[in-house]
């Protein structure tokens, strides 16, 4: 009886599972498993340490221009937009409130406050000087007190408002040039408080407020 020949074997033998279990992997299976390592570096600073008494000082002062009823700066500004002279009338008594210096506080919550009002004099003169224009009477007349408040609270600081005096001077010449009697009038006004602040004569504006 001639021997029985062996069939080669196959390389891509397929491995039959058995009843219930799983079949094995092939040997020559690609292992893709990895494993992920993370590394936690804690928070470093250059920056110099604060002693107990500022950072409680900070803590302390908000940055933040609120209303006495605890209207925040944005909201009354966006107030200064809506359709109702009501609620833009509103809008600027609100931000007459947010910007006025407190009466019996120490020197330091009145520096701070100051400080306060600086840092958002880039939102306040735009808003503030757009007013001036307004159709609405009582929101020019809260307007022209909003900014009365606002020359006020700086004080002698006449630097900080300095960029801002164009824009100013532009509402101010649209509302001396207005056809309107009042606007013209609130228009002088805010004139002559411009002209209080920065210590001098109307004159050195004309060349501004004239077209």
């Amino acid at each position: 009886m001639p021997p029985s020949k062996k069939l080669p074997q196959s390389d891509f033998k397929r491995i039959k599972a058995k009843v219930g279990k799983r079949a094995p992997k092939p040997a020559n299976v690609t292992d893709t498993s990895f494993q992920s390592a993370s590394v936690q570096v804690r928070a470093q600073t250059i920056s110099h340490e604060k002693s107990k008494e500022e950072q409680q000082e900070e803590k302390s002062l908000d940055k933040h221009l609120t209303s006495s009823r605890g209207v925040p700066l944005d909201k009354l500004l966006h107030m200064l937009r809506h359709p109702s002279p009501i609620v833009r009338t509103s809008g600027c008594k609100g931000i007459k409130d947010a910007i006025t210096l407190p009466s019996a506080a120490e020197a330091v919550e009145v520096h701070h406050k100051k400080q306060v009002i600086t840092m958002h004099l880039s939102v306040l003169v735009p808003n503030i000087s757009k007013c001036i224009v307004d159709e609405d009477d009582d929101v020019r007349n809260a307007c022209l007190s909003s900014l009365r408040t606002l020359f006020t609270s700086l004080g002698k600081d006449k630097q900080v408002l300095q960029p801002f005096l164009p824009l100013l001077l532009a509402y101010i010449s649209s509302a001396l040039n207005s056809l309107d009697q009042d606007t013209k009038m609130d228009g002088t006004e805010a004139a002559q408080l411009v002209a209080g602040f920065f210590d001098t004569d109307m004159a050195a504006f004309v060349s501004d407020l004239l077209p």
